[in-house]
């Protein structure tokens, strides 16, 4: 394709943004989807750096569904902030999943 595309007067931008991405375009989709869930559930990183204490503009959700169920013992509290926490990945997923694929023809899939 890249030889077919220089022989027809493409320059190396045009090759990149006419070939490459769209040949890319389900790799990235499926891979910014994978880093926002991980990213959104990381709980490692901020519990290594603040401990059990985090500082309140450092209260993210994965923190704070520890400290409801592990150091107040209420884990009624933080398994339904987990299921939430669940729903609301799987709605911003499906609309993400709506949105990138809208307008894609099934043979691109």
């Amino acid at each position: 394709m890249y030889e077919a595309a220089a022989l027809d007067g493409a320059g190396v931008w045009k090759q990149i943004r006419h070939i490459t991405l769209p040949s890319l375009r389900s790799v990235n989709q499926v891979l910014v989807l994978v880093l926002f869930l991980w990213t959104f559930n990381d709980f490692n990183t901020p519990f290594v750096l603040f401990g059990k204490a985090a500082p309140e503009a450092a209260d993210l959700i994965s923190l704070h569904i520890y400290q409801s169920s592990f150091q107040t013992w209420n884990f009624g509290t933080g398994s339904a902030m987990s299921v939430l926490l669940l729903l609301f990945l799987l709605v911003v997923t499906g609309v993400y999943l709506l949105l990138t694929t809208r307008g894609r023809k099934t043979s691109d899939v």
